[in-house]
């Protein structure tokens, strides 16, 4: 028997190179595959599981670490080409370019079972904290197929608490509950189960008393009022270059954003106040109803989307500021900051308003429940006896503060008037600009020793391009600009087949070994360029959440007026493609038990693809600028062909002076 030190010696020290840790995932892939077919012994099974340990470096990886490798490889020939002396600059805090390693991310959804690096179910729940008799919003997903049709949801907690459900998946595989939390405080533990009993998924939720409801919206203020502070700070570093007619005009666009601000958090203050209130009332001896515990449960599950989207935001522009100093990409932050709040004031205030007006109005919940939605946990009283008549009265102040937001608000985002002023206005007077679009089409090819393909993806991403720079900076040598490259996926295609990829290593093992591919689903894309009605380009991050196959990469130019050239620099993406970008697959490994199992396949991120393309050539030809029409348009192509894998990269552009 090999020393366990010695086992450990070999899985963990010696494999930190990627083509070490590829031969080491094939191993792990080959020793499944052969479970599947043949059983594993005792001695065998504390081998795979050191090769398990070996290969879980990141936890989210799990079975596509041989598509990560795979990427490495391809990465590091994508990163080689034509160097260049100049270091570019932009108005994002320059970050140090990454190795290339994979950009596989994964949304926390509890923790989940192994099962030999392949998971077939997944669970995430709409909070992590409720009140008692609260509700709990429960979706997930696992694989349905012929006999395997349910999955099981246990629930544990407190004082012996259990509850044990069968839930049906629809023809997707989906599932969703609603979890009523009983009145007894704790933390509770609610597990998904596969329907063939192999794989599970557990996520925690605390359950807490009402009084605690008065800090419902204490996060939510909090990253208000950084929002708003950060704002009051990008317009205070512009207004020195502007003269005192755009000054004034600049500060009272300022100040209207600011005072929606204000409105916001008044109507979270009063949140609070009512909840506080609600809390003794209820403390008293009365009972939530269906419609209160409903509605107080959308609340809560709003209000922390909200201060999500808000920390989210507040995070990835606290850091982002000008390099250079100029008016233009001062003028650019202060957009960028009021786009980026406009969904977590504009949208999330309308679903707050609804939510209260239910509220006061003793009405259910205004949210369309899925026909397959089971209703689990607790049950509670439907009368309205269970309703204090003084709960109208309690968030009428509530109520009535949102509606004041709203009004304010109308048709435009909480700072329309200050970005309209701004790119119409304030950017066409100091900037010279340059609009036009881009498209990107990838492919990336991954084959076996045996030359057989065993995974390919590409797709299409388009995207605005807008340049910009200081109409004084205008000299016959070369002009400096900055810009950035807004837009989105409209395409993505697909095609793996795990077994290829381990083909050499199962040998006489490979033809009893059969796959069966249930489904291959592709990353979620929108078909239209959802920057494409934003000339001015802001607004990626605040349409981010809407379309996650989108990104916003700020670039740099050079304009050689003598040789009528000008190059592309692409700089790190402010904006990228989110955790939800990856295919999956979900297949049948058939043995003497079928085992049902999905596997992710990681889409490389929009930056890494467009720089990749320029890598040899970043260069086009500007015409038209003779006779005051400059405009550079072109395509560029470029193909990386090595034993184990092919790329084929072309990107267009057509981009003219305003």
């Amino acid at each position: 028997m090999i020393p366990r030190s010695s086992v450990k010696f070999f899985f963990k020290v010696r494999c930190l190179t990627k083509n070490c840790r590829s031969k080491l995932f094939k191993r792990l892939v080959f020793l499944l595959l052969y479970v599947a077919g043949f059983g594993l012994s005792a001695v065998q099974a504390q081998v795979l599981k050191k090769v398990k340990d070996a290969v879980k470096y990141k936890a989210e990886q799990k079975v596509e670490v041989a598509a990560g490798n795979a990427t490495d490889k391809a990465l590091d020939k994508l990163a080689e080409g034509v160097k260049s002396d100049k270091k570019p600059t932009s108005s994002t805090s320059q970050k140090k370019d990454k190795e290339p390693v994979p950009a596989i991310e994964a949304e926390a959804t509890g923790s989940k079972k192994e099962n030999e690096g392949y998971v077939s179910i997944e669970m995430r729940a709409s909070v992590n904290e409720i009140f008692i008799t609260g509700k709990v919003t429960l979706a997930g997903r696992s694989i349905k197929h012929e006999g395997y049709a349910a999955v099981q949801i246990k629930v544990t907690g407190p004082r012996n608490h259990q509850e044990a459900y069968d839930m049906a998946m629809n023809n997707d595989g989906a599932f969703t509950a609603i979890w009523t939390a009983p009145s007894e405080t704790g933390m509770y533990y609610i597990k998904a189960i596969s329907a063939d009993k192999k794989s599970d998924t557990t996520i925690s939720v605390e359950v807490t008393m009402l009084d605690e409801l008065d800090a419902m919206a204490d996060e939510n203020i909090a990253a208000t009022q950084k929002a708003k502070a950060l704002i009051e700070s990008r317009v205070l570093a512009v207004k020195s270059s502007l003269n005192a007619t755009q000054h004034n005009e600049l500060e009272t666009k300022k100040k209207k954003a600011t005072d929606n601000l204000d409105k916001m958090l008044k109507m979270f203050r009063s949140i609070n106040s009512a909840n506080k209130q609600l809390a003794a009332t209820v403390s008293k001896g009365s009972t939530l109803s269906q419609n209160l515990s409903g509605n107080l449960s959308q609340l809560n599950d709003n209000l922390k989307q909200q201060a999500d989207e808000m920390k989210k935001r507040n995070e990835e522009f606290q850091s982002h500021n000008a390099t250079d100093n100029t008016i233009c990409e001062y003028l650019v932050m202060i957009n960028e900051a009021c786009a980026a709040f406009s969904t977590a004031v504009g949208f999330y205030s309308k679903s707050i308003s609804t939510v209260l007006k239910n509220i006061v109005l003793d009405k259910g919940p205004g949210v369309a429940v899925d026909a397959g939605t089971a209703k689990i946990g607790v049950t509670l009283p439907t009368g309205t006896d269970f309703v204090p008549k003084e709960i109208g009265k309690i968030y009428a102040t509530s109520k009535l503060d949102a509606e004041s937001l709203n009004g304010s608000l109308g048709m435009a985002s909480f700072a329309g008037d200050m970005m309209s002023y701004v790119s119409d206005i304030l950017l066409k007077t100091y900037c010279g600009l340059y609009s036009g679009e881009m498209t990107q089409n990838f492919e990336f090819i991954y084959r076996n020793n045996f030359n057989a393909v065993w995974w390919k993806y590409g797709g299409m991403l388009k995207a605005v391009v807008n340049l910009r720079y200081p109409k004084n900076s205008v000299g016959s040598g070369v002009i400096k600009m900055k810009g950035n490259l807004e837009g989105n996926a409209v395409k993505f295609t697909f095609l793996a087949d795990p077994k290829e990829a381990v083909a050499e290593e199962m040998k006489s093992s490979y033809n009893f070994t059969k796959l069966i591919t249930l489904a291959d689903i592709k990353a979620p894309t929108v078909p239209f360029v959802s920057a494409a009605s934003d000339k001015a380009g802001f607004g990626a991050v605040a349409r981010s959440a809407g379309t996650p196959a989108s990104f916003y990469i700020p670039i740099d130019a050079e304009y050689d007026v003598q040789s009528g050239q000008i190059k592309l620099f692409i700089n790190e993406a402010l904006v990228d493609f989110t955790p939800l970008i990856k295919n999956k697959k979900v297949f049948i490994l058939m043995g003497p038990l079928p085992l049902f199992r999905w596997q992710d396949f990681p889409i490389e991120k929009a930056q890494r693809i467009i720089r990749g393309s320029l890598k040899d050539k970043n260069w086009f030809t500007m015409t038209g600028a003779d006779i005051g029409k400059p405009q550079f348009n072109g395509t560029i192509t470029r193909k990386v062909d090595q034993t184990e894998f092919t790329i084929n990269l072309s990107i267009s552009v057509n981009v003219k002076k305003n």
